[in-house]
């Protein structure tokens, strides 16, 4: 027993050091895995950079607090979560196949409805180009119908000869300025017509925008519908989980069964064995009595030794076979394995190298874009900057010639008024110059007055406008800078819990480390209490020894004075002894051929078993595999339709750029579309990864698959030799007993009482050896099924557990994969919107650079007119009122942007206090770090205080094994006493015994046949029953 518990000690350690190895391989792997992510963080820092720089390239003044986010490692781990978890969510959302489709058929609709859009839009930029053609006739009208004005008065100042001519050209050019006034009424009635139509056209593309929201949320339903559809898997395999765990938990109350049943076997097997013991004792006290019959008894079991080796010999060969099958079809699937790895390789060659040629397109048309945009702005400037020289020469001109000619004009109507003052019509014509000049004046008056009226009607509405514009830009930074707030917020929380799991992950490892030594100690203290226990053990077995032999010889001497008296009794009944020895003799050969049939049917069973289980595996993988290249080749047909598209639409798309590049908000929806259909060829590729990622996931499943059955049955087989094996040697020790029985009554026979003084005290001694043998084998046996059944025990566990941490593995990602989904789509919206605004913003301030352009246009022309119908006086205090009124609207256009600076200041100082807040939530992590170490070092003193109780309750127990020990002693002194009493009760009774025990064998043989029959039908059934499962 002592023996036993050592070696259950023996076992435990073994079992320790290897849970060690696994926890070291374990650590291993984890470090390899932050070794990779660090470098995914890196690659990402990079890409960020990159992006950071196209987005300088492409907006040109970049938002302050969003790179600030975007450069802060927190805002980068945030990517990172984002990605991982998008991707995984990506590769279980587009296994299905028709909800793909159908969220292709809604974005085909929504590229109709943007082309539709974009129809509209291109009217519209065809109106204003119309509108601006108009524009520039009329300009050119104007430029003409001046020069007709200082045509004619150049023909007033030729032309004076009389007063009726003189009546006639007033008459006509007052004709032509109320013509003008009616044309400058109607251009005015066909503007507003125009800005109603153009408001229209606004209307209707704002309903056009609210069409696509709507579809928007249409696809964001989808989406959530998608997400439902991912919760019904879930739950599904949640079902399938729970399954599987009644079977495993069918399957350990099976092998509980199966463990009782040994059990019982084991007990029943021993009984057995001790009375056959007992039985053979007491013939060999007759039968050894010479060393020539136990030369002879030796050679016959080196001769049962030798089919021994026969016999393993042959079963190594059929496990040598078996092996050598196994191995044959794990390299046909490794093999097959190489080839599928290849074929995926070359698919992410292709798709690496269109990924490149993609984003090459995408930098050439970015950078041909900002090319164009920056000659279309240098141009614009240059042609308004030309117009403005043009316009201030041509005005300085005619002013110039206008006080010329009314110089001239007055000097000649002062000559021909001295001239003619001796004339009669000296007063008519002053009557006539009075009248003209009131209608002259009236007419000009009310025409100013119309003029002011509608530039201060213009100026509030364009000051209406202006305000709420910037009301709007305000909201919208407002909105951002709340939202800045708000990520700031949400990055402090996830730093905060970063640490936290940072710290967690610090204690589990400290907590193992201090594990491990104590567990060290332990095994110090354990190795230490060992040897102390084995000289203790050693001394009291030399002593039990001694004294046990003592009281040995006592007992018989007395015994010898008993057995010659009973030896002529048992002489004449040893003969009828002989001849049952034969008859069991031949049985026990049928027994061993039934059983050695038995054997080879069981063996074939196996292997057929283990063969059609091989197929159907194979079977399986090849239709998976087969499935596979299906979903590959449509996946394959998909990309290529997908890739012609994408190619058409490039192609129609250059040419339209080539057709329309002067036009900016075509420039900008040719953008948007080919961003569009980059972020389409990227979701084709994101499709294809996730494709691989399943396929490769399958693989690994089938492998896991196939490496446990293969175990199971290595298991099964290893078991089924074990117990073959030790049925065998019970029947060769029964054997080779029969034939010792038949020898030593052939010797009885023939030497009877005279030889048997001499070979008591030499049969005694072997008796005592061979029970000490019998006993010591039996010991082994049931240590070694306590092992088996203790491994059994632990490897149920270990899978149990191993089970149990997968399900919580899979369990924790799903729940990361649905918060960093939500992370995801919300900051795509954000994004989005943010972009939209921006667009909008961009088209806002472009159409207002063209309505100031378009006004001032118009009011360079109403000065000309102005200038050409007033004197020179007049033209003069109005450009002065000008002056003022500009320089006002300057003024307030600039206590504006004090304003707006001052709200930036405000912005920043809320940015600065944020930062604040950041670092004070650093401060109070550095605080958590300290109050953690103290946790940690008050775990670690908890840690070896359990370890100290640990060593004192070892002791105990070592304590309480020797008084057990010491029990045990008295016990074996007690039962020693009783043995005596017995052996003389027993030598009385030993021919009744002895008739009784030969029918209990022949009934106890014909037991064990029907049981190793019934055991045989019971495990053909259960093999049945597995299949069927």
């Amino acid at each position: 027993e002592a023996v036993g518990k050592w070696e259950k000690v023996m076992a435990e350690l073994s079992h320790v050091s290897v849970e060690l190895d696994e926890e070291r391989e374990a650590r291993v792997r984890c470090e390899k895995e932050l070794l990779q992510k660090t470098e995914k963080e890196k690659e990402l820092q990079n890409k960020i950079m990159i992006l950071a720089k196209q987005h300088d390239d492409d907006g040109g003044q970049p938002v302050e607090p969003l790179t600030q986010v975007l450069t802060s490692s927190t805002w980068q781990e945030m990517v990172k979560d984002l990605q991982e978890e998008r991707e995984m969510l990506m590769v279980r959302l587009r296994t299905q196949e028709q909800l793909v489709k159908d969220v292709q058929e809604q974005k085909t609709a929504s590229d109709s409805v943007t082309s539709e859009v974009k129809s509209l839009f291109g009217r519209q930029l065809a109106a204003l180009q119309s509108q601006r053609d108009q524009m520039q006739s009329q300009l050119d009208a104007q430029k003409a119908k001046n020069q007709t004005i200082a045509e004619l008065l150049g023909q007033k100042i030729v032309s004076e000869e009389t007063l009726l001519k003189e009546q006639e050209l007033l008459k006509a050019e007052i004709d032509n300025k109320e013509q003008n006034l009616a044309l400058l009424l109607k251009e005015k009635k066909a503007l507003a017509e125009r800005l109603s139509d153009v408001e229209k056209d606004l209307a209707k593309a704002k309903k056009a925008l609210a069409e696509n929201a709507g579809i928007i949320e249409d696809l964001e339903e989808n989406i959530h519908e998608l997400n439902a559809e991912v919760k019904n898997l879930q739950e599904m395999h949640e079902c399938e989980r729970l399954g599987y765990e009644d079977r495993l938990n069918f399957s350990s109350l099976e092998i509980d069964k199966l463990n009782a049943e040994l059990k019982a076997k084991t007990i029943e097997y021993s009984e057995e064995k001790s009375q056959l013991t007992e039985e053979i004792a007491h013939l060999k006290k007759v039968c050894l009595e010479l060393e020539t019959r136990l030369q002879e008894s030796f050679q016959s079991v080196q001769a049962a030794q030798e089919a021994q080796s026969q016999v393993a010999k042959r079963y190594q060969e059929e496990i040598d076979q078996l092996e050598t099958q196994r191995l044959a079809q794990l390299t046909e699937i490794e093999e097959l394995n190489a080839e599928i790895k290849d074929q995926v390789e070359n698919q992410q060659k292709v798709e690496e190298e269109r990924k490149e040629q993609i984003a090459l397109i995408k930098k050439v048309h970015e950078r041909e874009h900002d090319r164009e945009i920056s000659e279309l702005m240098a141009k614009h400037r240059g042609e308004m900057e030309t117009l403005r020289a043009e316009l201030n020469k041509e005005q300085q001109r005619l002013l110039d010639e206008l006080q010329q000619h009314m110089a001239a004009t007055h000097k000649a109507e002062l000559e021909q008024a001295q001239l003619q003052s001796q004339t009669l019509h000296v007063l008519e014509l002053e009557a006539l110059r009075l009248s003209l000049n009131n209608m002259h004046t009236s007419q000009l008056e009310l025409t100013q007055s119309n003029l002011r009226k509608e530039k201060e009607t213009a100026l509030v509405e364009l000051r209406e406008m202006l305000n709420d514009k910037r009301a709007q830009e305000v909201a919208i930074l407002q909105s951002r800078h709340q939202l800045e707030w708000e990520k700031s917020k949400e990055q402090s929380l996830k730093e905060k819990q970063d640490l936290q799991s940072k710290y967690q992950q610090e204690l589990v490892d400290q907590r193992k480390k201090i594990e491990l030594e104590m567990e060290e100690t332990h095994i110090q203290a354990l190795e230490t209490l060992r040897r102390d226990w084995e000289l203790e053990s050693e001394t009291r077995l030399r002593s039990t020894c001694e004294e046990l032999s003592e009281k040995h010889q006592t007992e018989m001497v007395e015994l010898q004075k008993t057995l010659e008296m009973e030896l002529e009794k048992v002489k004449a009944e040893l003969g009828l002894l002989s001849l049952e020895n034969e008859r069991s003799k031949l049985k026990c050969v049928e027994l061993e051929k039934q059983h050695q049939v038995a054997i080879t049917k069981l063996q074939e069973q196996m292997q057929t078993e283990h063969n059609q289980l091989l197929e159907d595996m194979k079977m399986k993988s090849q239709e998976k595999e087969q499935n596979l290249q299906k979903e590959l080749e449509k996946l394959e047909v998909m990309h290529e339709e997908l890739k012609a598209r994408s190619q058409e639409e490039i192609r129609q798309l250059w040419s339209q750029l080539d057709s329309s590049r002067a036009n900016r908000q075509e420039l900008s929806e040719l953008k948007e579309q080919l961003l569009a259909r980059a972020s389409r060829v990227e979701e084709i590729e994101r499709l294809k990864q996730d494709f691989d990622q399943q396929r490769q996931q399958r693989k690994c499943e089938h492998e896991t698959e196939l490496e446990q059955l293969r175990l199971y049955f290595e298991k099964k087989l290893r078991v089924a030799e074990e117990n073959y094996r030790e049925e065998l040697t019970l029947l060769h020790q029964r054997l080779q007993e029969l034939k010792e029985e038949s020898l030593s009554e052939s010797e009885i026979s023939q030497d009877q009482a005279g030889d048997i003084s001499s070979s008591i005290p030499a049969f005694e001694e072997t008796a005592e050896k061979e029970r000490k043998d019998a006993l010591g084998q039996l010991n082994q046996q049931l240590e070694q099924h306590q092992e088996e059944l203790a491994c059994l025990q632990v490897q149920l566990k270990e899978q149990h557990r191993h089970e149990l941490d997968s399900l919580q593995f899979s369990l924790a990602l799903q729940y990361k994969e649905d918060l960093m989904k939500m992370k995801m789509d919300l900051s795509d919206k954000y994004i989005s919107e943010i972009e939209e605004m921006k667009k909008k913003h961009c088209l806002e301030l472009e159409q207002l650079r063209a309505q100031l352009s378009e006004e001032h246009i118009k009011e360079i022309t109403k000065l000309r007119l102005q200038s050409a119908q007033d004197a020179a006086h007049q033209v003069e205090m109005e450009v002065a009122e000008r002056v003022s009124v500009l320089e006002e609207e300057h003024k307030a256009k600039l206590l504006l942007l004090h304003s707006e600076e001052q709200r930036i200041a405000e912005l920043l100082e809320e940015i600065n206090l944020l930062k604040e807040e950041i670092t004070k939530e650093k401060d109070l992590s550095v605080q958590n770090e300290k109050h953690l170490k103290e946790e940690m070092e008050k775990v670690k003193c908890k840690i070896a205080e359990d370890h100290r109780n640990k060593l004192r309750e070892a002791r105990e127990e070592v304590q309480k094994i020797e008084t057990m020990y010491k029990e045990r002693e008295l016990k074996w002194q007690c039962e020693s006493e009783d043995q005596r009493i017995q052996a003389e009760e027993k030598v009385s009774l030993l021919r009744v015994e002895l008739q009784r025990r030969m029918e209990q064998e022949k009934q106890d043989l014909q037991r064990e046949f029907e049981l190793h029959e019934a055991e045989m039908k019971q495990f053909q059934d259960q093999q049945a029953d597995r299949k069927s499962v």
